[in-house]
């Protein structure tokens, strides 16, 4: 008999992601993949969000493999940082410099102003740390500020990655290593740490709640977008059924009630024409009838006018 496969919190995971529509399961299967999600993830995803509510023509959807990483995937015990290098934006830090970590130990050291604190900070920046994370362009080079890169080398099981700061920081890779300089010492030492444990699986609900919440940026700017204001009842003459339905249009609007009034058939045309014709007679014989009330009220002035002399 095949052997039962344990449950895990993973097992859990993929079997909670195959209850999701599609365009959540495309964010679940690039966040438990360890890829962090890019702009053009968040736009696909939104796209596919509008194809499910009615709000877009379908396009094709590549079929969606969700592989949940174990604890393994994530954290890998044989990590090692090898070297950062392409350091530019950083304070003062000479663009050109490749710094390389020992197996072991390495020691930093040097006079003050020789860059030491400035890739301390680099650090914080990238691995978890309550230390110092402040980072300032170069003040002796005039003009625009470089732009803030740099590029971290990684080794597990023999093979190397290379990752660029600040694009890449969300990699599975940075949450392995932590940080501990003099103001981080401050902070455990004299402010007051919560203590929470979570499994490593559990932050992969916040980063797909994190998605959402830009979905739900695009979608209100959508919405923003396509808001009006125009009043459409000014575009009717007189009173009607289909200028009051216009003027009480909602979101609860039904759209049977709106096909009602559609139907405008020649017996309609013609009728209006009809309607019309009858209009423009009665605006005649109305000019008709006050002309001829001018004419009288005239010709009883004359004769008036006529006996008074």
């Amino acid at each position: 008999m095949p052997s039962e496969i344990p449950r895990t919190l993973e097992t859990d995971i993929l079997s909670f992601t195959k209850g999701l529509p599609y365009w959540s399961q495309l964010l679940s299967a690039k966040l438990l993949s360890g890829v962090a999600l890019a702009d053009e993830d968040h736009q696909a995803s939104y796209q596919y969000f509008l194809e499910d509510a009615g709000l877009s023509g379908k396009t094709e959807r590549p079929e969606i493999a969700v592989i949940c990483k174990t604890e393994s995937g994530y954290y890998k015990d044989d990590l090692k940082l090898l070297k950062i290098l392409g350091v530019t934006g950083i304070n003062a830090l000479v663009p050109d410099q490749v710094m390389t970590f020992g197996s072991n130990l390495t020691i930093v050291y040097g006079a003050n102003g020789s860059g030491k604190s400035g890739y301390i900070r680099l650090l914080n920046n990238v691995f978890i740390t309550k230390g110092d994370k402040t980072i300032l362009p170069n003040v002796h080079n005039a003009g625009t500020p470089a732009n803030k890169a740099a590029e971290f080398t990684f080794e597990s099981a023999g093979t190397k990655s290379v990752f660029h700061y600040p694009a890449d920081c969300g990699h599975a890779e940075f949450k392995q290593f932590s940080v501990f300089d003099e103001k981080a010492v401050h902070a455990h030492l004299n402010n007051k740490n919560q203590f929470n444990f979570r499994p490593a699986g559990l932050s992969f609900f916040a980063d797909l709640n994190e998605a959402y919440k830009i979905l739900e940026e695009l979608a209100q700017a959508d919405i923003d977008r396509h808001a009006s204001s125009t009043n459409l009842t000014a575009l009717f003459d007189g009173e009607s059924n289909i200028k009051n339905m216009v003027a009480e249009l909602s979101a609860k609007s039904k759209i049977e009630h709106l096909k009602a009034l559609l139907p405008f058939t020649s017996e309609d045309k013609a009728e209006r024409t009809k309607l019309e014709g009858e209009k423009a007679a009665l605006t005649i014989l109305k000019k008709d009838k006050e002309n001829s009330g001018f004419r009288t009220a005239t010709n009883t002035a004359g004769q008036f006018k006529n006996c008074q002399q």
